[in-house]
């Protein structure tokens, strides 16, 4: 029987799956995705000063290349990542 290399992995399947500091990783992507759900409601409320304006830009934006750099380290590209 020939050994198929997958080309796509899912979660359960993922080449790095159940590395602690991975695991660890994704805690942090979840907490900072809770944390900006209600966050992002009273950047909408409040009267911020620039420097707040710019974090409340900055911070969804970084989430989101983690949340990118985690999809390649899921499908195996850890050195793009």
């Amino acid at each position: 029987m020939k050994n198929e290399i997958c080309s796509t992995f899912t979660p359960a399947n993922e080449p790095y799956l159940g590395r602690e500091l991975l695991f660890h990783f994704d805690q942090m992507i979840s907490c900072c995705l809770e944390r900006s759900a209600v966050i992002s409601k009273l950047t909408h409320e409040l009267d911020m000063t620039d420097h707040q304006k710019m974090a409340a830009q900055v911070i969804p934006q970084s989430i989101s290349v983690s949340l990118s750099i985690r999809e390649l380290i899921r499908q195996g590209y850890l050195f793009g990542a």
